[in-house]
């Protein structure tokens, strides 16, 4: 256990092989062709660095003119070809979380994501060696073409998935209004029960909303809860969690139990399906708008941490998280290929999973953020990916960051972790959950 400054030690080797070159200094190359031995080195958490560049005077060469480029996917892989992404922020940096026990040359690259208009100048990669030479990992893209739009929420225009559901800034109409949400939601023939229209696929999602046995009509906090694994809603485990006096929303995401769609594996179809949930979850009623909250289970971190990262204005006051898997090494068990009855791609298909990594969304959440995490994890060897989940989302900047009931804010070592909650505790999860919801409402 420490405080965030002493981790910038374990972050001096990789952000060293990563800082920024003098203007117009670079030009694209080819790919060097490395031959050194791969040699273990990266022993402790620690992140690398990947930038992104608009070519804004279309010369092929990066110079001080060229601005940074928000929403490219820089991933980071290394000799034994395990890796992890991030996309870049708005001042066009990707801090790339990196596990332990990786080997070196740590091979960088950046790439525009599905159905963007930008294409990447070069170069193609950037590979870094153990002796900090190779760096730093920075990437040119040329603009679209002329008529071309990013497709991009935020970017002013109202093109692609975007409505004025799912991205009010660029389509217009009030978010969670009943009025904005009337054609995107449909009561059901039973009492509670909703079907919610994907905007992205055009699914229509099953949605149930659930009180406590003995609710007396008063709006609750409500939770939206996003299973684990790929499987559908589970009216049982959420009744428990009502009778604690919540309002519980459940829903089948695109594909699953009673909704329409294709499985998406918590990809961004999906994440786009539980925005829309919640925005019309906001406007049902009896639900109080002001103190919602979203529980994930083990993979449902994927959607979960996806969705409000890339909806940042989601009427959502936290977020908590049980045992889920960080990335890809983690949701696959190591990339062996199947976990859980589960085929995964390959952890070479960077497309694939620049959509379907927590730690790469986690950091750019703007609501608290709470970990449950016991000493026996239900899937992993061990609890390395609930201490990257809590450091990234610190390296990140989230306001409030917590795993189960230390004192917030402080980031972990994995040769040194904290002892996680009794395996025994577990079994009374919903008993924790709801006070972890009581604690994280009286935040600030």
């Amino acid at each position: 256990m420490k405080k965030l400054l002493p981790l910038l030690i374990l972050l001096i080797l990789p952000l060293a092989c990563n800082s920024p070159l003098p203007a117009g200094s670079w030009t694209p190359t080819a790919p060097v062709d490395i031959s050194t031995p791969a040699t273990p080195v990266v022993m402790a958490d620690s992140f690398y660095s990947g930038y992104a560049y608009l070519d804004a005077n279309a010369d092929a060469i990066l110079d001080e003119t060229d601005p940074p480029l928000e929403g490219i996917y820089c991933t980071a892989t290394d000799a034994d070809g395990i890796g992890s992404g991030a996309l870049t922020d708005s001042s066009g940096y990707a801090m790339i979380w990196w596990p332990s026990g990786s080997t070196y040359p740590i091979t960088v690259r950046c790439v525009p994501m599905k159905d963007s208009a930008y294409t990447l100048i070069g170069p193609e990669e950037v590979i870094l060696q153990m002796d900090g030479t190779g760096g730093p990992a920075k990437f040119l893209f040329a603009a679209p073409p002329a008529g071309a739009s990013e497709k991009r929420c935020g970017d002013g225009v109202c093109d692609g998935p975007e409505t004025a559901a799912t991205c009010p800034q660029d389509c217009g109409g009030a978010t969670g209004t009943p009025e904005s949400l009337s054609p995107l939601v449909t009561p059901g023939a039973e009492t509670g029960v909703y079907w919610v229209t994907n905007p992205t696929s055009g699914a229509r999602l099953f949605v149930q909303v659930l009180g406590p046995s003995n609710r007396q009509g008063d709006a609750l906090p409500t939770l939206v809860l996003v299973p684990g694994g790929i499987g559908a809603s589970e009216a049982q485990k959420a009744q428990r969690l009502a009778d604690s006096g919540f309002t519980v929303v459940i829903f089948d995401a695109d594909g699953r139990g009673q909704s329409e769609g294709v499985e998406d594996y918590n990809g961004f179809i999906q994440q786009d399906g539980l925005a829309a949930v919640i925005r019309a979850a906001a406007a049902l009623p009896r639900i109080d708008a002001a103190r919602i909250g979203l529980v994930s289970y083990s993979y449902g971190i994927t959607m979960a941490s996806g969705t409000l990262a890339r909806y940042p204005d989601l009427p959502i006051r936290f977020l908590i998280d049980w045992e889920g898997p960080s990335d890809r090494n983690a949701t696959t068990t190591g990339c062996t290929g199947r976990t859980n009855n589960i085929e995964w791609q390959p952890c070479t298909d960077e497309a694939f999973w620049a959509e379907r990594e927590a730690a790469s969304f986690i950091g750019k959440l703007t609501v608290p953020y709470q970990r449950i995490q016991s000493e026996v994890d239900h899937v992993q060897p061990n609890n390395d990916h609930a201490i990257t989940m809590i450091n990234a989302a610190i390296q990140g900047g989230v306001p409030w960051v917590r795993l189960n009931d230390y004192e917030p804010n402080q980031t972990y070592d994995f040769e040194n972790p904290p002892a996680m909650i009794p395996e025994e505790n577990d079994k009374r999860l919903e008993e924790m959950i709801a006070r972890y919801v009581l604690e994280l409402l009286a935040i600030p």
